[in-house]
């Protein structure tokens, strides 16, 4: 109703502007959208995190969250890659937030330098 008439609908937008004091809470229950899906992939064991220490009953280790940065750990598998990259494939489609493949990168500890371009090729991360 605009000055008592009724007008009908009116447009809406989605987002929040940056700065926005709810940003910072509504990005942490998205990020917990993602830990609860990696969570999954883990307890299926469909992906292996590191260990902290040589016994493997310590704790795992298969992601870390810093502000907005998130750092993913799985086995040096192409199988594990592949889950771990349709998982957040499935995420950007939950969620609307796109990944920046631009600003990812992908270390290998263990395996030569020809195998780590060809999954950063397959996965298009560049550096």
């Amino acid at each position: 109703m605009i000055n008592g008439e009724a007008k009908g609908f009116f447009k809406d937008e989605k987002g929040l502007r940056q700065g926005d004091p709810l940003s910072s809470g509504v990005f942490t229950l998205i990020m917990d959208v993602l830990l609860f899906m990696i969570s999954r992939l883990k307890d299926a064991g469909l992906i292996e995190g590191f260990h902290m220490n040589e016994d493997n009953n310590s704790g795992e280790v298969t992601h870390l969250l810093f502000a907005d940065d998130t750092l993913l750990f799985c086995d040096v598998c192409h199988d594990q890659v592949v889950k771990l990259l349709a998982t957040l494939v499935c995420f950007q489609v939950v969620t609307g937030l796109k990944i920046n493949l631009d600003k990812s990168f992908m270390i290998c500890n263990t395996l030569g330098k020809s195998y780590i371009d060809k999954a950063r090729e397959s996965f298009m991360v560049h550096k």
